[in-house]
């Protein structure tokens, strides 16, 4: 199935119980970045069209969720070894 999730706009309430990240909105274009933090001197980073877009996952031809290398700036590893 291509749809990752739905989208409820009258939802917008903060949740009190249990543990959640909020992360802060930056705009993209309409990609998802992720960047993986391996060890302090690598750092890898994939993007992919954001499912919210349109409801639909991107996947190639065997199925898989279709995501491409991102290169990092230099600014963009220095915060990764910060985070590790």
């Amino acid at each position: 199935k291509n749809q990752s999730s739905a989208f409820y706009p009258d939802e917008n309430k903060i949740r009190r119980e249990g543990s959640y990240l909020y992360e802060e909105y930056l705009p993209t274009g309409g990609n998802d970045i992720k960047v993986y933090v391996v060890g302090p001197d690598y750092a890898h980073a994939e993007g992919r069209k954001s499912p919210t877009l349109d409801g639909v996952v991107l996947r190639d031809e065997d199925g898989k969720e279709l995501r491409l290398p991102v290169l990092l700036s230099t600014e963009e590893k220095k915060i990764a070894r910060k985070v590790y």
